[in-house]
């Protein structure tokens, strides 16, 4: 399967890296030569240099022939446009684009932090508080937000005491675009604080088993989200990851049936599902259904599954293969 990344920041190369990892052939694709590096030294992709914006560059990235193509740059406008054209002008069929301010609020480039303020805010029963470390980004923030914005380094004592931290609040989330940083602060707010509940958002998914060492969880991550989003909308896809719900040690999968699956004719009751799992639902010609023991499976049919980890490839035998 090919794949066109276009945009290496820390999202894009996180994408393009996991990608490769699961045997896709990508290319990535940025206006800036450095952002290479971000690929690593054992990136065996291609690289394009070249604004994503350009035709040119993008058939020389080779979109006429891309299974599927991930639009990440820093720039809404920009992501937008250049999904449009991918889908419009190439045909392409799976094109996922990075919104960074699903709200479409007046300014772009906003924080994940400020979407998930604004998402809380709309429900008047929540009191929060937003921390900001770049004065920039503090002043438009501020804009919004007013008293509920303060400047600061959300990892300095100080400053989550001067943001109400000590009594303590009910939620912590680390939405910061570094890791590392984002450990810190759950660190502080559940051991010095003793906040019960912590969230994180873990921007490299190679980090995410310093985040499990380390018990902290709930954690979101964007880029599994997209990954699962891109096997979702391609086709050819057999068993995709959904949702990790990791305290529960359960995970949600999607299976596709294929003719001549083993599981494609039978009813839910016949098959030999391994312990610890069991089918959600059913959608077919686009409509779902609650699976019971009389659903029959049939070829094409998008089946929803929960299971505990380590199932999967126990669940493919029995659904995929012979």
């Amino acid at each position: 399967m090919n794949a066109l990344v276009i945009g290496c920041g820390r999202v894009g190369s996180s994408i393009a890296l996991q990608l490769v990892d699961e045997g896709w052939d990508v290319t990535a694709v940025d206006e800036k030569e450095e952002a290479f590096g971000r690929l690593g030294d054992h990136w065996n992709g291609r690289f394009v240099l070249g604004h994503g914006m350009d035709i040119e560059v993008l058939r020389e990235a080779g979109i006429e022939d891309a299974d599927a193509v991930v639009v990440a740059t820093d720039g809404d406008n920009t992501n937008i446009v250049i999904g449009q054209v991918a889908q419009h002008r190439f045909d392409n069929q799976c094109v996922v684009v990075r919104v960074l301010d699903p709200a479409r609020a007046d300014f772009y480039r906003r924080r994940v932090g400020a979407n998930f303020a604004r998402v809380l805010l709309q429900d008047q029963r929540h009191e929060l508080t937003l921390i900001e470390q770049r004065r920039d980004r503090f002043e438009r923030l501020e804009h919004e937000f007013e008293h509920q914005v303060q400047l600061g380094d959300a990892t300095e004592i100080y400053v989550l005491e001067r943001a109400g931290i000590a009594r303590p609040p009910d939620v912590v989330a680390a939405l910061t675009g570094d890791d590392e940083d984002n450990i810190i602060i759950c660190q502080l707010a559940g051991e010095k604080y003793g906040v019960q509940k912590v969230i994180a958002r873990v921007n490299d998914p190679r980090n995410q088993a310093h985040f499990d060492l380390l018990g902290i969880s709930p954690t979101v991550s964007a880029t599994r989200g997209l990954m699962a989003l891109i096997e979702h909308e391609v086709p050819e896809h057999d068993l995709v990851h959904l949702l990790e719900l990791r305290k529960e040690n359960l995970e949600i999968v999607e299976v596709m049936i294929d003719a001549g699956a083993p599981g494609a004719g039978k009813r839910v009751e016949d098959l030999d599902l391994p312990e610890g799992s069991r089918l959600i639902s059913i959608t077919r010609n686009g409509h779902s259904e609650i699976a019971v023991g009389a659903t029959e499976l049939q070829p094409g049919d998008q089946v929803l599954a929960i299971l505990q980890p380590g199932k999967e490839d126990e669940l493919r035998r029995v659904l995929l293969k012979a």
